[in-house]
């Protein structure tokens, strides 16, 4: 199966009203309407917060009063993938269940039915001051019309035993959501996600936030390159990578995934990584 995917370079904007939001949410993703797949980014979601009150606002605050937007928020993305037909992973949202803070990705299909992924290692921000949990839930993969695809979201992506597991159900392609401050940060997420490729043999696409929103404690500060890439074998560009953002341009960057390439390097690669993790 071939198909085209877009990964955003996604800018965190300040918005006087939910409508605002809404409408940059349909205008950004206009030019990646060709494309089966879009992929948001990590806490893309906490552009909402410039609707909160400068209180609201505050760390310590503002996921629990994110979920006034939460129904809408998930209502704007079941209606974009119904519109344009497109599969889409919607900016991850920090959701609140059973009184702790969970870091929420949702998938939408083209009907607009959803799925979601949670996030399950917490980067040291997110465990010591803002007070993420880590999920107990399952990792499955989500079956589209056209392949498997597995999430791992940010710092996620930096552990083997998460993507394997979703290598081993089937998948031919992990999404990997993310939000970094810093270039260190970046790296290492774009090098974990390259190493994902390899061992799995599978496609990796990194979508990050970009740009400053210092009215946001959360995310006041965004750099991020989107990534595509594969294995470095058989079918591949020497590097793996297949499409690379120019770092920290708000803009959509796409690639075309053929799944048939994964069964073959997975058969007949230089190196056999997918078949020697079992």
């Amino acid at each position: 199966m071939i198909f085209k995917i877009a990964v955003a370079q996604y800018p965190i904007q300040f918005h006087n009203s939910f409508l605002d939001w809404q409408k940059f949410v349909f205008d950004f993703s206009k030019p990646a309407e060709n494309c089966q797949l879009l992929v948001f980014p990590e806490y893309g979601s906490l552009d909402l917060t410039s609707l909160l009150t400068e209180e609201e606002r505050k760390l310590e605050n503002q996921i629990y009063f994110l979920q006034k937007h939460l129904k809408n928020f998930l209502d704007t993305f079941s209606d974009l993938a119904k519109k344009r037909n497109q599969v889409i992973l919607a900016p991850s949202f920090p959701i609140i269940e059973n009184n702790k803070a969970f870091n929420r990705a949702f998938l939408f299909n083209s009907k607009g039915v959803m799925g979601f992924q949670d996030k399950y290692k917490m980067t040291r921000f997110e465990k010591e001051q803002w007070i993420v949990s880590s999920s107990m839930n399952p990792q499955i993969c989500f079956e589209t019309d056209f392949c498997l695809l597995g999430t791992t979201i940010c710092y996620d992506s930096e552990f083997s035993n998460l993507a394997k597991t979703f290598a081993h159900q089937g998948a031919h392609l992990l999404l990997v959501p993310s939000c970094t401050e810093t270039l260190h940060g970046m790296n290492r997420v774009q090098i974990g996600a390259r190493a994902r490729a390899l061992e799995n043999q599978f496609y990796v696409a990194v979508a990050p936030t970009v740009g400053e929103a210092k009215w946001s404690p959360a995310v006041d500060v965004n750099t991020g390159q989107a990534l595509v890439c594969g294995p470095p074998d058989l079918g591949f560009p020497e590097n793996g990578i297949l499409s690379l953002g120019e770092i920290n341009k708000p803009c959509w960057v796409e690639a075309e995934i053929d799944t048939n390439k994964i069964e073959t390097v997975r058969k007949n690669g230089a190196v056999l990584n997918y078949q020697d993790s079992f």
